[in-house]
């Protein structure tokens, strides 16, 4: 998959707004900007505040619709302790907590889509042993889900010319060249950062996929019957439960379609439900409407304007989640990868 290999600044929360990337089947979507923050997230690395933030933390992973149904939620508790077919020796009964190197999706026992939610990389999910599905390999989760093993554990390639390392916004880092002909460990498929290919070597380390020679992408888009989806998250988010406690330690990346049910307040917080007793902070997917006191410009997820688009003072603008630092200036996210000074607003 094309996940995105995150970019923006670790500021509260998943901390990281993602390389544009194209989502690919298995490893996940490519990111997507909206920045991280979250409230208390865990995946990339910061302790964002539990304000208005990622309100989500699981992937969409467990929940309900591992077979298709169509639930969003990554349930924290689920049996699907079985391995599935073709599954390997590995200890299937035990759980392992392993953390996503990649962007990824999840599965159905036909390797479909089993929802069209996106774990962010970063975040940590309990699997049970692995299975063969067609010619990839997956990690079984703990709600019957799967999940695409390169996006935890390294591919080897063979360079097929030199090659600089490249950070997060693809810039050379150093002045070390790979050689030729070097066996280099890559999560998933290759991700978008500036228009450009990346394989993810390592974290904030890319380097360019060309230089692998030919790549077969092995994601797939194919969705389970039955998946659907009424709404889309604005900014990074964690999944909780009715009680308003965080149900796993995975982050929904932005961007991930959601299918929304009731709304609660907890605590004087809101929480949408999208799935059986799952939740997310509501203002990562209606967003909170704030209006401008100047005139303001529009960025990516890398801090660069975007065109010569401004908004006007006075003008009501929505946006998503808590506030997301990128290059050290201080951003909202206001949906489809973008974003405005937080000054700009009252």
């Amino acid at each position: 998959s094309n996940g995105s290999g995150s970019n923006g600044s670790d500021s509260n929360g998943s901390g990281s707004n993602g390389s544009d990337s194209n989502g690919s089947g298995s490893n996940g979507s490519g990111s997507n900007g909206s920045g991280s923050n979250g409230s208390g997230s865990n995946g990339s690395g910061s302790n964002g505040s539990d304000s208005n933030g990622s309100g989500s933390n699981g992937s969409g992973s467990n929940g309900s619709g591992s077979n298709g149904s169509g639930s969003n939620g990554s349930g924290s508790n689920g049996s699907g302790t079985t391995t599935g077919e073709g599954s390997s020796a590995e200890n299937a009964s035990e759980a392992v907590e392993r953390k996503l190197k990649h962007n990824a999706y999840f599965y159905n026992k036909d390797g479909k889509r089993a929802n069209l939610l996106v774990a962010k990389r970063g975040s940590s999910i309990s699997t049970f042993g692995t299975t063969k599905i067609g010619k990839r390999e997956f990690y079984l989760t703990n709600n019957g889900m799967y999940v695409a093993v390169n996006n935890f554990r390294a591919q080897k390639r063979t360079l097929k010319k030199p090659a600089f390392v490249y950070n997060k916004d693809g810039k050379r880092v150093g002045t070390n060249v790979l050689k030729k002909n070097t066996r280099v460990g890559t999560y998933g498929d290759p991700v978008i950062i500036h228009g450009k290919s990346y394989f993810i070597v390592d974290n904030n380390r890319y380097v360019k996929a060309a230089n692998f020679g030919t790549i077969t992408l092995e994601a797939s888009n194919k969705l389970a019957d039955g998946v659907t989806s009424n709404a889309v998250l604005g900014h990074d988010a964690y999944i909780y439960n009715g009680s308003g406690q965080r149900a796993n330690k995975i982050v929904l990346k932005a961007g991930s379609q959601v299918s929304t049910g009731e709304t609660k307040t907890i605590d004087v917080r809101e929480f949408t439900e999208i799935g059986k007793d799952q939740y997310v902070a509501s203002d990562n997917v209606t967003g909170t409407t704030r209006t401008t006191k100047r005139k303001a410009n529009i960025y990516s997820q890398y801090g660069n304007r975007i065109g010569k688009a401004t908004i006007g003072k006075g003008e009501k603008v929505q946006t998503y989640g808590d506030i997301v630092v990128i290059k050290g200036k201080v951003y909202y996210s206001i949906g489809n990868k973008h974003f405005i000074e937080q000054s700009a607003f009252k």
